[in-house]
């Protein structure tokens, strides 16, 4: 037989080695489930099959034996159909492989749920990797939960508690997901389960049209629903708003005392400190995972500056791993000498933006905006009051949108600052509309034109 290994993603730190062959003219493509370093791999040339190079790297010694087991496994498979006058076809051959590798059925009674089950058992034990060679961030593998919980849920409400077979992820149940997800559930007066929008329901199909994929090129199933567009959506905007200055102000000279839990005994600080840590973010635009850091990374750089507030904070962003250098404008200033350097720790994030929305409240702020369309039903024309609507990482956009708006720094300085990829992720993070842009370009080009 002729066959050969290459790699899924050979581009990457680590990939997944793949055998390939043909049958009957048909392209086999098949996992061999093992993972490899893809410096010691060796592409195949002058005669010589692909393969980890043991000679200059024995440590891939026992790597390399299991590469050779999983592809005999699959010449064995094919092997095994031949020699029982069955029908060879690229499904078959897929569907005997996985049979002989023991840890998992034949395709037909193979479900998703058990697919869902294996990648989740992945994801806890660190054996799942994004396609940099890392584990999972822990927002994706929430993610991945929440769709595992969704998906054992609609089968017990709309699929008489039976399994979901792959052959069953159709147009149809694409729509009735939909549906199925934007009603909610209510028993009585009770919510079960809260209704969600347009964009929560893309973030669902997203991760099943994932699955959907992985498992197809694993050989589970013959369904390409994963190819077309049944389970894409387009992302609506969302609402996006910012705290102005004045607001900022307004929220650093509120009183809180009124927030205090219950009649009598000492003050509660949380309220306080979230204020306080809220304000720091709105004036250095620090994702809340970072802000969490803050009083270790403050407080070390306030050490090295003699005991005093120091000009600048550098570290490493958790989500983009890149290094930011953010300076300590007068306002973050005020807060980090309120504290003498030593920053309190924030409380939980669900605790966090609860107490955020008491804080707008008790600074007085009651503007309201309209919200964008988020149902799937259309528009719904809502106006809220921001104080309803505020988060942590509204002190993120506050602080890019500020900043912006002073007129000092261009696109790429202020992206400096705030670590996006790209000046296009920068504008679209903005609450400014294309016509300010405008007017702001204009006016700084008038400005540098000035005199000559």
């Amino acid at each position: 037989m002729l066959y050969n290994l290459k790699l899924q993603r050979p581009n990457k730190t680590l990939s997944t080695v793949q055998f390939v062959s043909f049958e009957a003219e048909k392209r086999f493509v098949m996992s061999t489930e093992v993972v490899v370093p893809t410096s010691k791999w060796k592409a195949k040339s002058k005669g010589v099959k692909a393969g980890l190079e043991t000679s200059k790297h024995p440590e891939v010694l026992l790597l390399s034996a299991d590469l050779r087991e999983a592809v005999n496994t699959i010449i064995e498979a094919h092997d095994e159909i031949v020699f029982l006058k069955q029908e060879l076809t690229v499904a078959n051959w897929r569907e005997r492989v996985l049979v002989k590798r023991g840890s998992k059925k034949p395709k037909e009674e193979f479900t998703l749920n058990e697919y869902v089950d294996e990648v989740m058992e992945l994801v806890k034990s660190g054996k799942r990797f994004t396609r940099n060679g890392t584990t999972l961030r822990d927002s994706s593998s929430k993610r991945y939960v929440v769709v595992q919980n969704l998906i054992e849920a609609f089968c017990n409400e709309r699929n008489g508690g039976r399994k979901l077979l792959f052959k069953d992820i159709t147009p149809a149940f694409v729509n009735e997901w939909k549906r199925w997800r934007a009603d909610g559930v209510m028993i009585g007066r009770r919510v079960r389960r809260q209704p969600v929008s347009s964009n929560v329901v893309r973030s669902d199909l997203k991760t099943l049209r994932m699955w959907m994929k992985e498992s197809y090129h694993d050989g589970l199933h013959e369904n390409r629903i994963w190819e077309g567009d049944a389970m894409r959506m387009k992302e609506l905007p969302a609402t996006i708003f910012h705290l102005t200055p004045d607001e900022l102000e307004q929220i650093w000279k509120a009183d809180l005392t009124k927030l205090r839990k219950g009649k009598k005994g000492p003050k509660s600080t949380a309220h306080e400190t979230v204020r306080n840590m809220f304000l720091i973010a709105c004036w250095t635009g620090g994702r809340i995972g970072d802000v969490k850091r803050y009083p270790e990374i403050v407080l070390n750089a306030w050490n090295e500056n003699g005991g005093k507030c120091p000009s600048s904070i550098s570290y490493v962003q958790q989500k983009t791993n890149t290094l930011v250098e953010v300076p300590i404008i007068k306002h973050a200033k005020a807060v980090i000498n309120h504290y003498q350097g030593a920053l309190p720790k924030l409380p939980n994030d669900a605790k966090t933006n609860r107490l955020l929305k008491d804080i707008l409240k008790a600074a007085g702020i009651k503007r309201t905006i309209q919200l964008r369309d988020k149902s799937i039903d259309g528009p719904t024309h809502e106006v809220a009051p921001i104080a309803d609507l505020i988060s942590f990482h509204t002190g993120r956009r506050s602080f890019a949108t500020n900043i912006y708006n002073m007129n000092v720094l261009s696109l790429a300085e202020l992206r400096s600052l705030t670590g996006h990829a790209t000046e296009a992720m920068l504008m679209r993070y903005l609450n400014v509309t294309q016509t300010e842009i405008s007017e702001t370009a204009s006016q700084r080009l008038h400005a540098a034109f000035e005199g000559l």
